[in-house]
Protein backbone atom coordinates (compact mmCIF):
# COMPACT_ATOMS: atom_id res chain seq x y z
CA UNK A 1 0.00 0.00 0.00
CA UNK A 2 1.44 3.36 -0.99
CA UNK A 3 2.40 5.78 1.80
CA UNK A 4 1.06 9.22 0.98
CA UNK A 5 2.53 11.13 3.91
CA UNK A 6 3.42 14.59 2.72
CA UNK A 7 5.71 15.64 5.54
CA UNK A 8 4.03 19.00 6.09
CA UNK A 9 4.35 18.96 9.82
CA UNK A 10 5.91 22.36 9.85
CA UNK A 11 3.35 24.05 7.63
CA UNK A 12 2.00 26.07 10.54
CA UNK A 13 -1.58 25.89 9.23
CA UNK A 14 -4.41 25.98 11.73
CA UNK A 15 -6.61 22.97 12.07
CA UNK A 16 -9.25 22.71 9.39
CA UNK A 17 -12.61 23.87 10.80
CA UNK A 18 -14.27 21.21 8.65
CA UNK A 19 -12.25 18.43 10.28
CA UNK A 20 -13.01 19.67 13.79
CA UNK A 21 -16.68 20.05 12.90
CA UNK A 22 -16.69 16.55 11.40
CA UNK A 23 -15.36 15.12 14.65
CA UNK A 24 -17.85 17.15 16.70
CA UNK A 25 -20.74 16.24 14.42
CA UNK A 26 -19.84 12.55 14.44
CA UNK A 27 -19.30 12.69 18.17
CA UNK A 28 -22.71 14.33 18.52
CA UNK A 29 -24.41 11.49 16.66
CA UNK A 30 -22.55 8.91 18.72
CA UNK A 31 -23.15 10.77 21.97
CA UNK A 32 -26.88 10.95 21.28
CA UNK A 33 -26.86 7.25 20.52
CA UNK A 34 -24.74 6.51 23.58
CA UNK A 35 -27.10 8.52 25.77
CA UNK A 36 -30.05 6.50 24.51
CA UNK A 37 -28.00 3.33 24.86
CA UNK A 38 -27.02 4.29 28.41
CA UNK A 39 -30.57 5.14 29.40
CA UNK A 40 -31.93 1.89 27.97
CA UNK A 41 -29.15 -0.19 29.55
CA UNK A 42 -29.74 1.50 32.87
CA UNK A 43 -33.47 0.80 32.69
CA UNK A 44 -32.79 -2.78 31.58
CA UNK A 45 -30.32 -3.26 34.43
CA UNK A 46 -32.83 -1.77 36.85
CA UNK A 47 -35.61 -4.12 35.72
CA UNK A 48 -33.34 -7.17 35.64
CA UNK A 49 -31.76 -6.38 39.02
CA UNK A 50 -35.13 -5.91 40.69
CA UNK A 51 -36.72 -8.98 39.10
CA UNK A 52 -33.78 -11.39 39.28
CA UNK A 53 -32.10 -10.30 42.50
CA UNK A 54 -28.37 -10.05 43.07
CA UNK A 55 -27.73 -13.81 42.83
CA UNK A 56 -29.51 -14.61 39.54
CA UNK A 57 -28.43 -11.29 38.06
CA UNK A 58 -24.87 -12.38 38.85
CA UNK A 59 -25.39 -15.57 36.81
CA UNK A 60 -26.63 -13.50 33.88
CA UNK A 61 -23.68 -11.10 34.14
CA UNK A 62 -21.13 -13.93 34.21
CA UNK A 63 -22.57 -15.45 31.03
CA UNK A 64 -22.55 -12.14 29.16
CA UNK A 65 -18.99 -11.39 30.31
CA UNK A 66 -17.76 -14.74 29.01
CA UNK A 67 -19.54 -14.14 25.67
CA UNK A 68 -17.68 -10.84 25.26
CA UNK A 69 -14.40 -12.50 26.21
CA UNK A 70 -14.75 -15.08 23.42
CA UNK A 71 -15.97 -12.41 20.97
CA UNK A 72 -12.68 -10.58 21.52
CA UNK A 73 -10.88 -13.69 20.24
CA UNK A 74 -13.08 -13.99 17.17
CA UNK A 75 -13.00 -10.46 15.73
CA UNK A 76 -9.25 -10.84 15.00
CA UNK A 77 -8.56 -7.12 15.41
CA UNK A 78 -10.33 -6.39 12.14
CA UNK A 79 -12.72 -3.87 13.68
CA UNK A 80 -9.85 -1.40 14.16
CA UNK A 81 -8.49 -2.27 10.70
CA UNK A 82 -11.86 -1.47 9.13
CA UNK A 83 -11.91 1.97 10.75
CA UNK A 84 -8.40 2.79 9.61
CA UNK A 85 -8.13 1.25 6.15
CA UNK A 86 -11.62 2.03 4.88
CA UNK A 87 -11.07 5.68 5.81
CA UNK A 88 -7.58 5.85 4.28
CA UNK A 89 -8.42 3.92 1.08
CA UNK A 90 -11.53 6.02 0.44
CA UNK A 91 -9.48 9.19 0.92
CA UNK A 92 -7.03 7.88 -1.69
CA UNK A 93 -9.81 6.94 -4.09
CA UNK A 94 -8.87 3.24 -4.00
CA UNK A 95 -12.33 1.67 -4.41
CA UNK A 96 -11.01 -1.83 -5.28
CA UNK A 97 -8.99 -1.68 -2.05
CA UNK A 98 -12.11 -0.75 -0.10
CA UNK A 99 -13.98 -3.75 -1.49
CA UNK A 100 -11.11 -6.12 -0.73
CA UNK A 101 -10.85 -4.75 2.80
CA UNK A 102 -14.55 -5.38 3.37
CA UNK A 103 -14.18 -8.96 2.17
CA UNK A 104 -11.56 -9.61 4.83
CA UNK A 105 -13.38 -7.67 7.54
CA UNK A 106 -16.71 -9.43 7.10
CA UNK A 107 -15.65 -12.95 6.21
CA UNK A 108 -12.81 -13.87 8.56
CA UNK A 109 -14.44 -12.86 11.88
CA UNK A 110 -17.65 -14.65 10.89
CA UNK A 111 -15.83 -17.93 10.29
CA UNK A 112 -13.79 -17.65 13.49
CA UNK A 113 -16.82 -16.76 15.62
CA UNK A 114 -18.84 -19.73 14.36
CA UNK A 115 -16.00 -22.10 15.22
CA UNK A 116 -15.56 -20.69 18.73
CA UNK A 117 -19.31 -20.65 19.28
CA UNK A 118 -19.51 -24.37 18.58
CA UNK A 119 -16.67 -25.13 20.99
CA UNK A 120 -18.18 -22.92 23.69
CA UNK A 121 -21.60 -24.55 23.40
CA UNK A 122 -20.27 -28.05 24.05
CA UNK A 123 -17.81 -26.93 26.76
CA UNK A 124 -20.46 -25.01 28.72
CA UNK A 125 -21.19 -27.72 31.28
CA UNK A 126 -17.52 -28.34 32.03
CA UNK A 127 -16.89 -24.62 32.58
CA UNK A 128 -19.94 -24.26 34.82
CA UNK A 129 -19.10 -27.26 36.97
CA UNK A 130 -15.31 -27.08 37.18
CA UNK A 131 -14.59 -23.33 37.17
CA UNK A 132 -17.59 -21.74 38.88
CA UNK A 133 -18.96 -24.83 40.65
CA UNK A 134 -22.53 -23.88 39.78
CA UNK A 135 -24.55 -26.10 37.42
CA UNK A 136 -27.12 -23.33 36.93
CA UNK A 137 -24.64 -21.68 34.56
CA UNK A 138 -24.68 -24.48 31.95
CA UNK A 139 -27.77 -23.48 29.91
CA UNK A 140 -26.87 -19.79 30.28
CA UNK A 141 -23.38 -20.34 28.85
CA UNK A 142 -24.86 -22.29 25.94
CA UNK A 143 -27.20 -19.43 25.06
CA UNK A 144 -24.29 -16.98 25.35
CA UNK A 145 -22.22 -19.15 22.97
CA UNK A 146 -25.00 -19.03 20.35
CA UNK A 147 -25.24 -15.24 20.67
CA UNK A 148 -21.49 -14.62 20.44
CA UNK A 149 -21.16 -14.58 16.58
CA UNK A 150 -23.84 -11.89 16.49
CA UNK A 151 -21.80 -9.77 18.90
CA UNK A 152 -18.75 -10.16 16.65
CA UNK A 153 -20.69 -9.27 13.49
CA UNK A 154 -22.15 -6.17 15.10
CA UNK A 155 -18.70 -5.03 16.24
CA UNK A 156 -17.04 -5.41 12.83
CA UNK A 157 -19.92 -4.03 10.76
CA UNK A 158 -20.25 -0.95 12.96
CA UNK A 159 -16.50 -0.34 12.54
CA UNK A 160 -16.97 -0.53 8.76
CA UNK A 161 -19.63 2.18 8.68
CA UNK A 162 -17.46 4.35 10.93
CA UNK A 163 -14.65 3.88 8.42
CA UNK A 164 -17.03 5.39 5.87
CA UNK A 165 -17.46 8.24 8.42
CA UNK A 166 -21.14 7.41 8.86
CA UNK A 167 -21.20 7.80 12.62
CA UNK A 168 -24.97 8.20 12.38
CA UNK A 169 -25.26 4.68 10.94
CA UNK A 170 -23.14 3.26 13.76
CA UNK A 171 -25.12 5.15 16.40
CA UNK A 172 -28.46 4.12 14.88
CA UNK A 173 -27.70 0.41 14.78
CA UNK A 174 -25.52 -0.19 17.84
CA UNK A 175 -26.77 2.51 20.18
CA UNK A 176 -30.42 2.67 19.17
CA UNK A 177 -31.71 -0.50 17.49
CA UNK A 178 -29.86 -3.00 19.70
CA UNK A 179 -30.78 -1.44 23.07
CA UNK A 180 -34.33 -0.60 21.92
CA UNK A 181 -35.03 -4.21 20.92
CA UNK A 182 -33.50 -5.45 24.16
CA UNK A 183 -35.42 -3.02 26.34
CA UNK A 184 -38.71 -3.69 24.55
CA UNK A 185 -38.40 -7.45 24.93
CA UNK A 186 -37.39 -7.13 28.59
CA UNK A 187 -40.47 -4.99 29.17
CA UNK A 188 -42.73 -7.56 27.52
CA UNK A 189 -41.28 -10.54 29.39
CA UNK A 190 -41.25 -8.62 32.68
CA UNK A 191 -45.03 -8.78 32.52
CA UNK A 192 -45.31 -12.52 31.85
CA UNK A 193 -42.20 -13.64 33.76
CA UNK A 194 -38.48 -13.09 33.37
CA UNK A 195 -35.49 -15.18 34.42
CA UNK A 196 -31.77 -15.28 33.59
CA UNK A 197 -32.24 -17.62 30.61
CA UNK A 198 -34.89 -15.49 28.93
CA UNK A 199 -32.77 -12.38 29.62
CA UNK A 200 -29.87 -14.00 27.74
CA UNK A 201 -32.12 -14.94 24.82
CA UNK A 202 -33.17 -11.28 24.65
CA UNK A 203 -29.49 -10.30 24.66
CA UNK A 204 -28.88 -12.48 21.58
CA UNK A 205 -31.98 -11.32 19.72
CA UNK A 206 -31.03 -7.66 20.22
CA UNK A 207 -27.64 -8.26 18.61
CA UNK A 208 -29.31 -10.15 15.78
CA UNK A 209 -31.45 -7.09 15.07
CA UNK A 210 -28.37 -4.82 15.07
CA UNK A 211 -26.49 -7.17 12.73
CA UNK A 212 -29.35 -7.27 10.22
CA UNK A 213 -29.64 -3.47 10.20
CA UNK A 214 -25.88 -3.03 9.83
CA UNK A 215 -25.70 -5.41 6.86
CA UNK A 216 -28.34 -3.26 5.17
CA UNK A 217 -26.42 -0.05 5.91
CA UNK A 218 -23.10 -1.48 4.72
CA UNK A 219 -24.86 -2.60 1.53
CA UNK A 220 -26.05 0.97 1.02
CA UNK A 221 -22.50 2.32 1.34
CA UNK A 222 -20.84 -0.41 -0.73
CA UNK A 223 -23.20 -2.94 -2.38
CA UNK A 224 -22.31 -6.36 -1.00
CA UNK A 225 -23.14 -8.08 -4.29
CA UNK A 226 -20.26 -6.15 -5.91
CA UNK A 227 -17.58 -6.95 -3.35
CA UNK A 228 -15.95 -9.59 -5.52
CA UNK A 229 -15.69 -7.28 -8.55
CA UNK A 230 -12.33 -5.64 -9.18
CA UNK A 231 -11.20 -5.97 -5.59
CA UNK A 232 -7.75 -5.53 -4.13
CA UNK A 233 -6.86 -7.18 -0.83
CA UNK A 234 -4.00 -5.64 1.11
CA UNK A 235 -3.65 -8.80 3.15
CA UNK A 236 -0.11 -8.27 4.37
CA UNK A 237 -0.66 -4.66 5.46
CA UNK A 238 -4.00 -5.37 7.10
CA UNK A 239 -2.70 -8.51 8.81
CA UNK A 240 0.34 -6.63 10.13
CA UNK A 241 -1.94 -3.91 11.48
CA UNK A 242 -4.68 -6.24 12.73
CA UNK A 243 -2.62 -8.85 14.57
CA UNK A 244 -1.40 -6.47 17.29
CA UNK A 245 -4.94 -5.07 17.49
CA UNK A 246 -6.36 -8.59 17.73
CA UNK A 247 -3.98 -9.54 20.51
CA UNK A 248 -4.57 -6.18 22.19
CA UNK A 249 -8.32 -6.63 21.74
CA UNK A 250 -8.22 -10.01 23.44
CA UNK A 251 -6.31 -8.50 26.33
CA UNK A 252 -8.82 -5.63 26.45
CA UNK A 253 -11.80 -7.97 26.60
CA UNK A 254 -10.11 -9.98 29.35
CA UNK A 255 -9.34 -6.78 31.24
CA UNK A 256 -12.90 -5.43 30.88
CA UNK A 257 -14.56 -8.68 31.92
CA UNK A 258 -12.05 -10.15 34.35
CA UNK A 259 -13.54 -8.51 37.46
CA UNK A 260 -16.98 -10.21 37.29
CA UNK A 261 -15.35 -13.52 36.36
CA UNK A 262 -12.92 -13.40 39.28
CA UNK A 263 -15.66 -12.24 41.62
CA UNK A 264 -17.53 -15.37 40.57
CA UNK A 265 -14.46 -17.50 41.30
CA UNK A 266 -13.16 -15.90 44.51
CA UNK A 267 -16.21 -14.17 45.95
CA UNK A 268 -19.95 -14.74 45.54
CA UNK A 269 -22.35 -14.75 42.60
CA UNK A 270 -24.31 -12.01 44.41
CA UNK A 271 -21.22 -9.77 44.39
CA UNK A 272 -20.99 -10.30 40.64
CA UNK A 273 -24.50 -8.89 40.34
CA UNK A 274 -23.73 -5.92 42.62
CA UNK A 275 -20.54 -5.08 40.70
CA UNK A 276 -22.46 -5.21 37.43
CA UNK A 277 -25.01 -2.72 38.74
CA UNK A 278 -22.23 -0.43 40.01
CA UNK A 279 -20.59 -0.57 36.59
CA UNK A 280 -23.92 0.19 34.88
CA UNK A 281 -24.46 3.20 37.13
CA UNK A 282 -21.01 4.50 36.16
CA UNK A 283 -21.60 4.08 32.42
CA UNK A 284 -22.86 7.64 31.91
CA UNK A 285 -19.34 8.90 32.48
CA UNK A 286 -18.21 7.05 29.35
CA UNK A 287 -20.82 8.44 26.97
CA UNK A 288 -19.01 11.57 25.78
CA UNK A 289 -15.60 9.93 26.10
CA UNK A 290 -16.43 6.97 23.88
CA UNK A 291 -18.36 9.08 21.38
CA UNK A 292 -15.60 11.64 20.86
CA UNK A 293 -12.86 9.02 20.71
CA UNK A 294 -14.76 6.92 18.19
CA UNK A 295 -15.65 9.90 16.00
CA UNK A 296 -12.07 11.18 16.11
CA UNK A 297 -10.39 7.98 14.89
CA UNK A 298 -11.02 8.17 11.09
CA UNK A 299 -10.10 11.88 10.99
CA UNK A 300 -6.96 11.17 13.00
CA UNK A 301 -6.07 8.41 10.55
CA UNK A 302 -6.17 10.95 7.71
CA UNK A 303 -4.16 13.71 9.43
CA UNK A 304 -1.55 11.27 10.71
CA UNK A 305 -1.30 9.57 7.32
CA UNK A 306 -0.75 13.01 5.74
CA UNK A 307 1.94 13.86 8.30
CA UNK A 308 0.09 17.00 9.42
CA UNK A 309 1.30 17.33 13.00
CA UNK A 310 -0.31 20.72 13.64
CA UNK A 311 -3.82 19.59 12.77
CA UNK A 312 -3.34 16.43 14.80
CA UNK A 313 -2.14 18.47 17.80
CA UNK A 314 -5.16 20.76 17.64
CA UNK A 315 -7.59 17.86 17.32
CA UNK A 316 -5.89 16.15 20.26
CA UNK A 317 -6.16 19.16 22.56
CA UNK A 318 -9.71 20.11 21.57
CA UNK A 319 -11.11 16.59 21.99
CA UNK A 320 -9.30 16.09 25.32
CA UNK A 321 -10.91 19.29 26.60
CA UNK A 322 -14.31 18.10 25.39
CA UNK A 323 -14.02 14.70 27.08
CA UNK A 324 -13.02 16.28 30.40
CA UNK A 325 -15.76 18.92 30.19
CA UNK A 326 -18.49 16.38 29.50
CA UNK A 327 -17.35 13.86 32.12
CA UNK A 328 -16.87 16.15 35.13
CA UNK A 329 -20.57 16.72 36.01
CA UNK A 330 -21.24 12.97 35.88
CA UNK A 331 -18.23 12.37 38.12
CA UNK A 332 -19.53 14.89 40.64
CA UNK A 333 -22.97 13.25 40.85
CA UNK A 334 -21.44 9.77 41.29
CA UNK A 335 -19.09 10.92 44.05
CA UNK A 336 -21.66 13.02 45.90
CA UNK A 337 -24.65 10.63 45.85
CA UNK A 338 -23.54 6.98 45.36
CA UNK A 339 -25.88 5.39 47.93
CA UNK A 340 -28.89 7.26 46.61
CA UNK A 341 -28.11 6.14 43.06
CA UNK A 342 -27.73 2.45 43.93
CA UNK A 343 -30.82 2.41 46.16
CA UNK A 344 -32.89 2.76 42.99
CA UNK A 345 -31.84 -0.79 42.06
CA UNK A 346 -32.83 -2.17 45.45
CA UNK A 347 -31.47 -2.24 48.99
CA UNK A 348 -29.23 -5.26 48.33
CA UNK A 349 -27.18 -3.21 45.85
CA UNK A 350 -26.35 -0.32 48.21
CA UNK A 351 -23.27 -2.25 49.34
CA UNK A 352 -21.66 -1.00 46.14
CA UNK A 353 -21.68 2.70 47.16
CA UNK A 354 -17.98 2.92 48.04
CA UNK A 355 -16.86 0.97 44.92
CA UNK A 356 -19.00 3.32 42.81
CA UNK A 357 -17.04 6.32 44.12
CA UNK A 358 -13.77 4.60 43.28
CA UNK A 359 -14.93 3.72 39.75
CA UNK A 360 -16.04 7.34 39.26
CA UNK A 361 -12.46 8.47 39.95
CA UNK A 362 -11.19 5.90 37.45
CA UNK A 363 -13.57 7.31 34.85
CA UNK A 364 -12.37 10.84 35.58
CA UNK A 365 -8.75 9.80 35.03
CA UNK A 366 -9.80 8.20 31.75
CA UNK A 367 -11.44 11.41 30.57
CA UNK A 368 -8.76 13.78 31.87
CA UNK A 369 -6.08 11.99 29.86
CA UNK A 370 -8.16 12.50 26.74
CA UNK A 371 -7.83 10.80 23.40
CA UNK A 372 -4.23 9.60 23.77
CA UNK A 373 -5.26 6.00 23.06
CA UNK A 374 -6.94 6.96 19.77
CA UNK A 375 -3.81 8.85 18.68
CA UNK A 376 -1.67 5.77 19.28
CA UNK A 377 -4.21 3.50 17.55
CA UNK A 378 -4.52 5.56 14.38
CA UNK A 379 -0.80 6.41 14.13
CA UNK A 380 0.05 2.81 13.35
CA UNK A 381 2.27 2.48 16.45
CA UNK A 382 1.27 -1.14 16.80
CA UNK A 383 4.26 -2.22 18.87
CA UNK A 384 3.55 0.57 21.34
CA UNK A 385 -0.13 -0.31 21.46
CA UNK A 386 0.61 -3.99 21.93
CA UNK A 387 3.16 -3.32 24.66
CA UNK A 388 0.66 -1.09 26.44
CA UNK A 389 -2.02 -3.76 26.28
CA UNK A 390 0.29 -6.43 27.64
CA UNK A 391 1.29 -4.15 30.51
CA UNK A 392 -2.33 -3.18 31.20
CA UNK A 393 -3.48 -6.78 31.05
CA UNK A 394 -0.76 -8.03 33.40
CA UNK A 395 -1.35 -5.19 35.85
CA UNK A 396 -5.14 -5.54 35.80
CA UNK A 397 -5.11 -9.30 36.13
CA UNK A 398 -2.61 -9.34 38.98
CA UNK A 399 -4.36 -6.52 40.85
CA UNK A 400 -7.77 -8.18 40.48
CA UNK A 401 -6.51 -11.58 41.61
CA UNK A 402 -4.85 -10.11 44.71
CA UNK A 403 -7.36 -7.40 45.64
CA UNK A 404 -10.59 -9.30 44.91
CA UNK A 405 -9.37 -12.20 47.04
CA UNK A 406 -8.66 -9.71 49.86
CA UNK A 407 -11.40 -7.08 49.57
CA UNK A 408 -14.08 -8.45 47.26
CA UNK A 409 -16.10 -5.67 45.63
CA UNK A 410 -13.83 -2.87 46.81
CA UNK A 411 -10.82 -4.80 45.56
CA UNK A 412 -12.30 -4.94 42.05
CA UNK A 413 -12.92 -1.19 42.07
CA UNK A 414 -9.46 -0.29 43.40
CA UNK A 415 -7.83 -2.56 40.82
CA UNK A 416 -9.69 -0.68 38.07
CA UNK A 417 -8.59 2.71 39.42
CA UNK A 418 -4.91 1.77 39.72
CA UNK A 419 -4.67 0.09 36.32
CA UNK A 420 -6.59 2.87 34.53
CA UNK A 421 -4.39 5.58 36.05
CA UNK A 422 -1.17 3.76 35.22
CA UNK A 423 -1.97 2.98 31.58
CA UNK A 424 -3.47 6.38 30.76
CA UNK A 425 -0.49 8.28 32.14
CA UNK A 426 1.80 5.95 30.19
CA UNK A 427 -0.11 6.68 26.95
CA UNK A 428 0.05 10.44 27.45
CA UNK A 429 3.82 10.24 27.96
CA UNK A 430 4.26 8.02 24.89
CA UNK A 431 2.30 10.36 22.63
CA UNK A 432 4.35 13.26 23.93
CA UNK A 433 7.73 11.53 23.41
CA UNK A 434 7.06 9.74 20.12
CA UNK A 435 4.76 12.19 18.31
CA UNK A 436 5.50 15.41 20.19
CA UNK A 437 1.82 15.98 20.99
CA UNK A 438 0.47 17.50 24.20
CA UNK A 439 -3.20 16.99 25.21
CA UNK A 440 -3.45 20.05 27.48
CA UNK A 441 -3.67 23.80 27.12
CA UNK A 442 -4.61 26.68 29.40
CA UNK A 443 -8.24 26.18 28.32
CA UNK A 444 -8.28 22.85 30.18
CA UNK A 445 -8.40 24.73 33.50
CA UNK A 446 -11.91 26.14 32.91
CA UNK A 447 -13.92 22.91 33.33
CA UNK A 448 -11.86 22.05 36.41
CA UNK A 449 -12.71 25.38 38.06
CA UNK A 450 -16.38 24.97 37.14
CA UNK A 451 -16.35 21.49 38.70
CA UNK A 452 -14.97 22.88 41.97
CA UNK A 453 -17.83 25.38 42.18
CA UNK A 454 -20.43 22.70 41.33
CA UNK A 455 -19.00 20.33 43.97
CA UNK A 456 -19.48 22.93 46.71
CA UNK A 457 -23.04 23.59 45.47
CA UNK A 458 -23.79 19.85 45.45
CA UNK A 459 -22.56 19.36 49.01
CA UNK A 460 -24.58 22.34 50.25
CA UNK A 461 -27.72 21.09 48.51
CA UNK A 462 -27.32 17.62 50.02
CA UNK A 463 -27.08 19.10 53.51
CA UNK A 464 -30.40 20.89 52.99
CA UNK A 465 -32.13 18.20 50.91
CA UNK A 466 -30.53 14.75 51.43
CA UNK A 467 -30.44 12.79 48.17
CA UNK A 468 -31.00 9.52 50.06
CA UNK A 469 -34.54 10.62 51.00
CA UNK A 470 -35.97 9.58 47.64
CA UNK A 471 -35.54 9.48 43.87
CA UNK A 472 -37.07 12.94 43.45
CA UNK A 473 -34.50 14.51 45.77
CA UNK A 474 -31.68 12.67 44.02
CA UNK A 475 -32.81 14.10 40.69
CA UNK A 476 -33.10 17.57 42.20
CA UNK A 477 -29.61 17.47 43.71
CA UNK A 478 -28.07 16.12 40.51
CA UNK A 479 -29.81 18.85 38.51
CA UNK A 480 -28.35 21.53 40.79
CA UNK A 481 -24.84 20.15 40.27
CA UNK A 482 -25.20 20.03 36.48
CA UNK A 483 -26.79 23.49 36.18
CA UNK A 484 -24.19 25.14 38.43
CA UNK A 485 -21.37 23.40 36.53
CA UNK A 486 -22.45 24.45 33.04
CA UNK A 487 -23.60 27.85 34.27
CA UNK A 488 -20.17 28.53 35.73
CA UNK A 489 -18.53 27.28 32.54
CA UNK A 490 -20.57 29.65 30.38
CA UNK A 491 -19.99 32.54 32.81
CA UNK A 492 -16.21 32.07 32.46
CA UNK A 493 -16.61 32.33 28.70
CA UNK A 494 -16.50 29.77 25.91
CA UNK A 495 -13.81 29.94 23.25
CA UNK A 496 -14.86 31.13 19.81
CA UNK A 497 -13.81 27.75 18.43
CA UNK A 498 -16.15 25.93 20.81
CA UNK A 499 -18.94 28.39 20.04
CA UNK A 500 -18.58 27.92 16.28
CA UNK A 501 -18.59 24.13 16.59
CA UNK A 502 -21.62 24.15 18.92
CA UNK A 503 -23.50 26.55 16.61
CA UNK A 504 -22.78 24.37 13.61
CA UNK A 505 -23.86 21.20 15.40
CA UNK A 506 -27.06 22.93 16.57
CA UNK A 507 -27.90 23.99 13.02
CA UNK A 508 -27.08 20.57 11.59
CA UNK A 509 -29.36 19.03 14.21
CA UNK A 510 -32.06 21.61 13.35
CA UNK A 511 -32.11 22.74 16.98
CA UNK A 512 -32.42 26.39 18.04
CA UNK A 513 -29.06 28.01 18.73
CA UNK A 514 -28.87 29.06 22.42
CA UNK A 515 -28.54 32.79 23.01
CA UNK A 516 -25.12 32.49 24.67
CA UNK A 517 -23.74 30.96 21.44
CA UNK A 518 -24.85 33.82 19.21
Amino acid sequence: MRDSRSGNAGSGSAVSPNKLLLVAKGGGFLAAGDLFNYASRLIASLVLARMLGADEYGLYTLSVSLAFLVAGLANMGLDAAMERYVAILRARGDEPGVRGTLQLGIGLPLIASLMLSTIGFFAADSIAQNVFHDGRLTPLLQIAAIAMPLVVSTTVLSAIVRGFKRMDYSAFSVNFIQPLVRLTLIGVLAIVGLNAQSALVIFGVSYLAATVVLFGLVHRLCPLDRLTRDSQRYIREIAAFSFPFWFAGVLTQVRKNIAPVLLGVYSTIANVGIFSVVTSANLLGRVALRSIRTSLRPTLAETLDAGDTEQTQHLYQATTRWTLTATLPVFLVMVLYPSAILSVFGESFEAGAAPLRVLAFAQLVNAATGTCGSVIDMSGLNIVKLSNKIFEFALTLSLNVVLIAQWGLMGAAVATLISTTAIQILRVVEVRIILGLNPYSVRTLKPMLAAAVAFVAGMATDLLIPATDGLGRLILNATVVVVVYFGTLVAMGLTEEDRSVMRAVSRKSKLPVPRFLK
